[in-house]
């Protein structure tokens, strides 16, 4: 999913669409797609929007070892509605990836536990623990102190921004929305009674390069 304005990497993504930033030597999508390759996934549909010239520019003059075909939006469609652009799905289940995250995982592993459990929608979570650098303060009802944590570690799971789709899923996207977000396809799967899952994933096997910060600012080049 690489139709955003990437507004969180202003400024560099006012000259390049975020998925064009290079990041250890190669640009975002082609590490994504590296990274699915090892797993003999090789077959992409990339939706686009948001500078999309220079994106189609960019891969027409990249030789790459896997095919790579374009979702284009006429308008943003959200988070996850270009997916209804896929009018005859041409595979059993798709992996769906937003372009700024890189995921060291076994796919073959995501794949099985998907088709074991029988489930329509896997949102790949990340397991994080978050250490809260102050000393956290409970009290009770009358504001009297209970306790003081020191640097208590809170366990989260994130969604990582990859997720395994049944292809049946695809048309219940409504093509009435403006802006139709992953929010809106939980509901909708929700209100139709599809069985979602998640898969749980380490810390260390998901990046998320969706900001300056969190992109390591040495490795961006122009």
């Amino acid at each position: 999913m690489a139709g955003g304005t990437g507004s969180r990497m202003m400024p560099f993504s006012s000259i390049l669409p975020k998925p064009l930033l290079i990041y250890k030597e190669k640009t975002l999508l082609e590490n994504i797609m590296d990274n699915f390759s090892e797993y003999g996934l090789n077959d992409f549909k990339l939706s686009i929007n948001y500078k999309s010239e220079l994106i189609k520019s960019y891969f027409s003059e990249v030789n790459l070892p896997y095919k790579l075909s374009f979702i284009e939006e006429e308008e943003k469609l959200g988070s996850i509605g270009a997916l209804q652009l896929i009018k005859e799905p041409k595979y059993n289940d798709y992996f769906v990836i937003n372009c700024d995250t890189l995921i060291n995982a076994n796919l073959y592993k995501i794949h099985k536990y998907h088709k074991t459990k029988k489930n329509d929608l896997t949102i790949i979570v990340a397991d994080i623990n978050i250490r809260i650098p102050y000393g956290v303060c409970y009290y009770n009802k009358n504001f009297s102190l209970r306790k003081i944590s020191e640097k208590p570690e809170i366990n989260y799971k994130i969604n990582s921004g990859l997720y395994l789709i049944n292809s049946d899923l695809i048309k219940l996207i409504p093509n009435n929305y403006k802006i139709y977000n992953f929010d809106n396809f939980i509901k909708t799967l929700k209100k139709n009674k599809k069985k979602i899952g998640i898969y749980i994933i380490d810390e260390n096997s998901w990046k998320d390069l969706g900001t300056l910060s969190q992109f390591n600012l040495d490795k961006i080049k122009i």
